[in-house]
Formats: structure tokens, sequence, C-alpha cells
């Protein structure tokens, strides 16, 4: 958020940055008929009407893997105020937090990529031992495990579905998401906005390239298909 920040002004552009990770750190005010004011990072007011864009990053990114009540009550509340402020504020969200939580199950994105086209992998997400066994049979050539949600302070690589994962007591604990494997060394990330879709390559030997930072991102072209589903895709999503 500090580098994006700091390239906004860079180019002239007039911002504020407030911090969301720390929730005792946001200063807010605001009564019916009265714009609402936040106080930024310098601890300068920012009257949020006068904003033309607002940029909600990672809201309850400051909760640990192990949060109290409290601290769950807590983020609870900062992010019902984000919500009603997008809802209602002249500035446009990015992206609002609605949209965003919505667009943020795996199992979504997944029924979602399918009817845009996207070439899904063969697909089960279960919590049933058996229908797992049976899933693994038919895909011997091997497959993955991914969460249904992940949380900022805890990294879980992708590891892949062997018979001593089909067996651990966690598969009945949780239900997740089980693909089959599909092997290659290329990983796109794809970024949409708007219409205007950037694509990047990195080639990894991992399963999880996020496991392998050595190497570097470089530029890539999408035909004009696939630019298009993705783009209809990202919108069906909010």
């Amino acid at each position: 958020a500090g580098a994006s920040a700091a390239r906004l002004k860079e180019r002239g552009a007039a911002g504020s940055w407030i911090t969301t990770d720390r929730p005792e750190a946001l200063g807010f005010g605001w009564s019916p008929g009265v714009a609402p004011v936040l106080v930024d990072v310098l601890g300068a007011p920012v009257d949020l009407t006068a904003a033309r864009v607002v940029w909600v990053r990672r809201l309850g990114a400051w909760l640990g893997p192990s949060p109290t009540r409290e601290q769950i009550f807590v983020e609870r509340n900062h992010r019902v105020l984000w919500e009603a402020l997008c809802a209602w504020l002249p500035a446009v969200p990015v992206n609002h937090p609605v949209a965003q939580w919505r667009a943020a199950h795996k199992a979504l994105q997944l029924h979602q990529a399918a009817a845009f086209g996207f070439d899904v992998p063969d697909t089960v997400v279960t919590n049933d031992p058996a229908v797992l066994r049976a899933f693994r049979e038919d895909h011997p050539e091997g497959g993955v495990v991914k969460p249904l949600e992940s949380y900022p302070e805890v990294h879980t690589f992708v590891p892949l579905l062997d018979d001593a994962v089909v067996e651990e007591p966690a598969v009945r604990a949780v239900p997740s998401i089980y693909q089959a494997y599909v092997p290659g060394k290329r990983h796109l990330r794809v970024n949409c906005f708007g219409d205007r879709v950037l694509a990047f390559a990195f080639d990894s030997e991992e399963v999880d390239w996020r496991a392998d930072r050595k190497g570097r991102w470089a530029p890539v072209e999408l035909d004009a298909a696939t630019h298009a589903a993705v783009v209809s895709f990202v919108r069906s999503l909010g």
C-alpha cells in the first residue's frame, strides 16, 4: 500500500493512505448529514466525500490464525464500517468489500470459470474419505489439495494428493478442494482492471509457484478469446 501511495504521488495524483492493518490506528468520525472524516497514516484528516476512488485492501489482514472473540468482534465492526461507506460514498471502491467477499469464494470461482469456458481440472470438494478415495483411484497420476479459504497469517502451500493424505483424519474435519494434477512449469498470473487485462508468466518446477521466488515474472499477451473470457469472468464475480 505504501509503495502504491508513493507511485501515485510521483505521478501527481492526490491521495491519502488510511491503514486498516491496525484498527486502533484508524481514526474515524461521522454523524448523519455530516461528511465522514478519517485520519490518514500521517495524522491528517481526509474528507471521504471528496475522494474519486477508494482502494479497499485486505480488510481483516491483521487477524492472526487464532483470533480471540474480542478481535473477531473488532474486525467485523471495522468491516461493516467500510461496507457502509462504500455503499453510499460517491467514490468508486476497488474492490467493493461485498464484491470482494463474494469473489474470494474458491468454489464460486471454479463454477464461474467453467461457465465461461476455462479448462478446469477434474475437481471435487469434499470431507468424505470415501469420496476422496474414489477420486484418488480415478486419478492415479496424482492430485493437489487446496483450502476453501485461506488466512493471511497461515501460508499454506498446495501439497500433492497421495494415499497418505487420503487417510488423514483432517480429511473428515474440514472440506477441501481436491483437483487432478496438471503437469507443467509455466504459471500465469492474470490481472483484470475493467476491460484491461495484464498477464505475467513465471516458470517454476514447483507445484505451487509461491514456494519458488527465485525466478522473474515476464509480461505475456493473451489471445483475444482468453482476454474476453477473463473480462466476462471477473464481471460475473461483481
